[in-house]
């Protein structure tokens, strides 16, 4: 793994776990700052929301054996920092809180081969990319 790499989880496992260890406390919006995001995204829209990383949260992947291997690697990124073993599974329904939503599905060309779109709320993360550099990307953002 290369310093990029590490330098992207860096950043995910913080604001996961700032988010874990104050979970009953509502927090003012802060400015969302893309110096250290890497790879940086296109725009970003900030909610003033963080989603909450438990031992109960699970990674539900569609879009194939690659969304699969992605999730696992999401999964196996955590549980270092967190202690979470998070489990994977292939499902469609992204309807319940608590949970990180990974999707690989074509058709938006706007995304590209590496391109991805990452909706993360008070209730769930959810990524959506065309290809699996997407799904990759997404997570070291995250």
């Amino acid at each position: 793994m290369n310093s990029r790499n590490l330098s992207s989880l860096g950043i995910l496992l913080l604001v996961f776990i700032a988010a874990c260890q104050n979970g009953n406390e509502k927090h003012d919006a802060v400015p969302v700052s893309l110096d250290h995001i890497i790879p940086q995204p296109v725009s970003v829209t900030g909610s003033g929301t963080a989603f909450e990383l438990t031992d109960a949260t699970s990674i539900i992947v569609s879009g194939g054996a690659e969304a699969l291997k992605a999730g696992q690697y999401l999964a196996n990124q955590f549980k270092p920092a967190t202690g979470f073993a998070l489990t994977v599974t292939e499902g469609t329904d992204t309807s319940k809180a608590g949970q990180i939503y990974l999707t690989m599905k074509e058709g938006n060309n706007q995304l590209g081969n590496e391109g991805y779109e990452m909706n993360i709320t008070d209730a769930k993360v959810k990524i959506t990319a065309n290809k699996p550099a997407g799904l990759f990307y997404a997570i070291q953002t995250m």
